[in-house]
């Protein structure tokens, strides 16, 4: 993939020269015809200013990549691809949605890509419904992959902010914790080294199962519970309870049968499986209320303010939220997020977000 790593102010330069080779003659009027009805159109600006208040517009109110190819026509979207040096061969077969991706990652600018606190729990809602419309097969699949990712994430974050030290020590003393071969390779006897190595690993696809997933978490909560760890609200730190814990458990237990020939679990595996979704469902719900998994956000602004380091970004549901940091998150990326309150000019802590979708 051929892909632009300038700034995001560089890439709309970048955009704009690709469409107007592509229209040629017929960019500027192609331009202000899409948004001539627009309040902050005015004939006086020049197409410049305009292309950059269109961009502008698009990427934060849209959630989708498709935008992009608003002025052209569908005979003319490959050649805005080939003037951005993509290759051919690269999309034979792809839909228009991933040629937009494509377009937006070769000049550098953001995908409106956010999947936060509501895509969170709107995807579990989703995955009980498919479960209860008797899609259980289905469901069963996309619910261990969503349970994987959540625990993967929440994990990931608070070793992102300084509890990587004592996760490394549950790995050199890991009791009941079956260490998978992945990590084993990076535990080392000084624990800065397994430190530096953490955050990368946990990233890699296809080695923490289910299983691994919910015992490290609760392991880990319940190291930071006894040492007195406290959150960015200094409230004691409870990342994850013993029922939640058991409720992911009976999750596990559920989708035993879709990945194991059991005829005996035939008919009663489908309302297992509801009953675990709905459990963990709950669990999301009280962990999401005790600000305990971290939100998403695209980052769309940042500046030293009158309160200090502060940005803007967007959120899964479409709002802005205003935030303040000890250390700016670059502007184009999407972050993972905990604030201290739920409102504008809150201080948070922050990653980037590891995974580029959902």
């Amino acid at each position: 993939m051929s892909t632009n790593t300038n700034a995001p102010h560089q890439g709309v330069t970048t955009l704009e020269s690709a469409l107007r080779q592509t229209l040629g003659a017929v960019f500027d009027d192609e331009l202000r015809a899409l948004v001539e009805g627009k309040q902050w159109y005015s004939s006086s600006l020049s197409s410049a200013e305009v292309f950059r208040f269109w961009v502008r517009e698009n990427i934060e109110t849209r959630n989708d990549a498709l935008w992009v190819f608003q002025a052209l026509r569908a005979s003319e979207r490959k050649s805005l691809l080939v003037n951005l040096g993509i290759e051919k061969s690269l999309i034979a077969g792809e839909p228009p949605q991933e040629w937009a991706n494509r377009v937006l990652d070769a000049v550098g600018l953001p995908r409106m890509a956010v999947f936060g606190l509501k895509s969170v729990r709107t995807a579990w809602l989703d995955i009980q419904q498919l479960a209860i419309s008797q899609q259980d097969e289905k469901a069963a699949a996309l619910s261990r992959q969503r349970a994987e990712r959540l625990l993967r994430t929440v994990l990931l974050f608070y070793l992102s902010i300084g509890h990587d030290k004592a996760f490394a020590e549950i790995l050199a003393d890991p009791g009941t914790l079956n260490i998978p071969r992945r990590l084993q390779k990076i535990v080392s006897p000084d624990l800065e080294n397994t430190r530096k190595e953490l955050a990368s690993v946990i990233c890699e696809d296809g080695w923490a199962d289910l299983g691994f997933l919910n015992l490290a978490l609760r392991k880990l909560s319940s190291k930071l519970e006894k040492i007195g760890t406290t959150d960015i609200r200094d409230v004691p730190l409870q990342i994850f309870t013993p029922p939640e814990q058991s409720q992911f458990n009976n999750l596990s237990t559920a989708l035993q049968p879709y990945t194991h020939d059991k005829p005996s679990a035939f008919k009663s595996r489908r309302l297992q499986l509801e009953e675990a979704i709905a459990g963990v469902i709950a669990v999301v719900d009280g962990m999401i209320s005790r600000n305990v998994i971290p939100d998403e956000m695209l980052v769309v602004e940042s500046c030293n303010g009158i309160l200090g380091p502060e940005f803007r970004g967007i959120l899964d549901t479409g709002q802005e939220r205003r935030l303040s940091t000890n250390n700016l998150p670059p502007v184009g990326r999407r972050i993972l997020f905990i604030a201290r309150a739920p409102c504008d000019f809150a201080h948070c802590v922050w990653m980037p977000t590891p995974w580029p979708t959902h």
